[in-house]
């Protein structure tokens, strides 16, 4: 949600929840993780937006009858510059640093508290008439299904979006993580790719095709479910249909 006090002075505040069950009992296999965000923002010219944001969250990770509670609190600076490039393409530079405070509460090893410096960082350009680079930076805290305790992580992805003719838009994602041995010796790389062409059949419907590559790794001291495995990779192939209907006409 987002407004607006003036021409120059913004709000926004949001909130996502993300629920997963990976096994059939009732009180086990779970994960809840809730992140809600407030932020106040000021453009001091036609280039250069400056703000602050906190953010709270609270996440539940269960598996094998053991898990963590995680409660967390953060701040940041957002800095965001915008400018239009010579060739009329359009430019967008963001960078975010904050820090946060995490406090966990594990059956087995108790109650602890972690503070850790986080960052963010973005960056689009357009490379073509009708094609969109971004690149993302993130270090933060990660919620992993079946892993029993949050994971600091860096990430970095790269998007690129663009045209085929008038019927046909594509679109590429590479992704790579890196886990932090140090705050819960979780420590886990993994990589992902993702490639989706969509062609439209008519003004309401489209077919999509998309491959998706997956690959992650953990540490030797990582502590894993009896039954995961501390390397993985899986492709996959998808072929389906988008839908757009008008809610008002």
């Amino acid at each position: 949600a987002t407004y607006d006090f003036s021409r120059r002075t913004h709000a926004t505040a949001g909130y996502s929840f993300r629920g997963l069950d990976f096994t059939g009992e009732a009180d086990d296999g779970r994960l809840r993780d809730h992140v809600a965000t407030g932020g106040l923002s000021r453009d001091f010219s036609r280039r250069w937006r400056v703000g602050a944001r906190y953010v709270f969250g609270r996440g539940e990770n269960f598996y094998g009858g053991e898990g963590s509670t995680t409660s967390s609190q953060g701040a940041d600076l957002t800095f965001d510059y915008r400018r239009t490039l010579r060739s009329r393409r359009q430019l967008t530079l963001g960078f975010a640093p904050g820090f946060s405070r995490h406090e966990i509460e594990n059956l087995t090893l108790g109650r602890r508290v972690d503070r850790r410096v986080t960052a963010s960082i973005h960056a689009s350009v357009d490379v073509a008439r009708s094609w969109r680079l971004r690149g993302d930076y993130r270090r933060g805290l990660r919620q992993i299904p079946a892993i029993r305790e949050p994971v600091f992580a860096d990430d970095v992805q790269l998007l690129a979006t663009g045209l085929l003719g008038r019927r046909t838009d594509v679109s590429l994602r590479l992704q790579y993580t890196e886990g932090d041995p140090g705050f819960a010796r979780n420590g886990f790389t993994t990589l992902s790719g993702m490639s989706q062409g969509r062609l439209a059949l008519t003004r309401l419907l489209a077919m999509t095709v998309q491959y998706m590559y997956y690959h992650y790794e953990f540490g030797p001291e990582a502590i894993l479910p009896a039954d995961m495995s501390r390397r993985f990779n899986r492709h996959a192939l998808r072929v389906g249909f988008d839908l757009w209907l008008p809610l008002h006409r």
